[in-house]
């Protein structure tokens, strides 16, 4: 089998990546044949016109995984449905594409999504703060809704220059895959980031395709699941998992807060995240996706790490790792119009 030994593992993941950069390529020439390409707006930050919607490839090549490891007993049923829901939040986003749904109605489909992930998964792990075990589930159950509504479309705000999610989700992943213990690091987190190294191929350091919602919205919940599964099976708490995604979630939400105390409309979309600002600051994509990639390695990863060993600690652990992204939001106005 397959999953039961190493080197069938490893090359089922080089396979993986080899097929995802073939794919990749083969997707680019299909879209500039039929024009799916994301034109240069006044909101963009690329410059010609890219092809878009490449995250097919990698949630086609991630529906094939999950069904090979459930026949191969890798997978309980009840975990192979958990694990099957970030498939349908591509297709969701997909039909957005063709007929763009409202944004209400998007938000509705991806709590509906979520609530039923947290349904099937049963007790939601505890939250450690300072000696005490946070785990009521009537303080937990909401507090995950947020968190999963919110991974769903925090990917989607982050994708807006070459690499930057893509690179920044492959650094997440091998970090989970280092701890080789239970489904997602031992074969999930792998086997995605072999995928995910395939498309890299062609995201950077210059953009050939873009992910697109369909691979942007599919990554948010896919690291909502390894948030909820790791708990349980290498019982990492939330604070390691915030920790790790602060340059995402606190350039959203320190754009997101400024935008609407200014009195934008901060639901609509913009170029004004921190890492956009950079971006045009620094005349460069690349510059940004390193710097970016360097604090996760250099910052986040070692303060989640150590939120890991000493739980009590991780508010002020997480304290720490998003203080240095407030203080670059607020230094190049993020959130506010020049």
């Amino acid at each position: 089998m397959i999953l039961s030994s190493v080197w069938p593992f490893l090359f089922l993941c080089f396979a993986a990546f080899v097929a995802s950069a073939a794919f990749v390529g083969l997707f680019i020439k299909f879209a500039n044949k039929i024009a799916l390409v994301d034109v240069p707006n006044k909101r963009s930050s690329h410059v010609i016109p890219t092809p878009r919607g490449g995250g097919v490839v990698f949630v086609a090549l991630y529906s094939f995984f999950g069904v090979l490891a459930y026949f191969q007993g890798a997978l309980s049923l009840n975990n192979f449905i958990i694990f099957s829901a970030p498939v349908f939040v591509a297709v969701l986003s997909l039909i957005d594409d063709i007929i763009s749904l409202s944004a209400r109605l998007r938000l509705f489909f991806h709590a509906l999504f979520v609530i039923g992930i947290l349904i099937f998964y049963g007790d939601l792990p505890a939250l450690p703060f300072l000696g005490w075990q946070f785990d009521s589930q009537y303080f937990l159950f909401p507090l995950y809704v947020l968190i999963g509504v919110g991974l769903i479309n925090i990917f989607n705000f982050m994708d807006g220059i070459d690499g930057y999610v893509s690179i920044s989700s492959l650094a997440w992943l091998l970090l989970l895959a280092s701890f080789y213990s239970g489904y997602v690091s031992l074969y999930l987190a792998p086997y995605l980031a072999s995928i995910l190294l395939g498309f890299v191929v062609w995201n950077f350091p210059k953009a050939g395709v873009f992910m697109g919602d369909v691979g942007s919205t599919f990554l948010g919940l896919t690291f909502f699941i390894c948030i909820l599964e790791t708990a349980k099976e290498i019982d990492l708490t939330l604070w390691f998992w915030l920790i790790c995604l602060v340059p995402f979630w606190v350039d959203s939400l320190y754009t997101m807060i400024t935008r609407y105390l200014s009195g934008q409309r901060w639901y609509e979309a913009h170029r004004l995240h921190i890492y956009q600002k950079l971006s045009v600051r620094w005349k460069s994509h690349t510059r940004v996706v390193l710097a970016a990639l360097l604090m996760i390695l250099m910052l986040n990863i070692p303060l989640a790490l150590l939120s890991h060993v000493f739980q009590d600690l991780g508010p002020a652990l997480l304290l720490l790792a998003v203080l240095p992204v407030i203080i670059i939001g607020y230094k190049i106005r993020a959130g506010l119009l020049e």
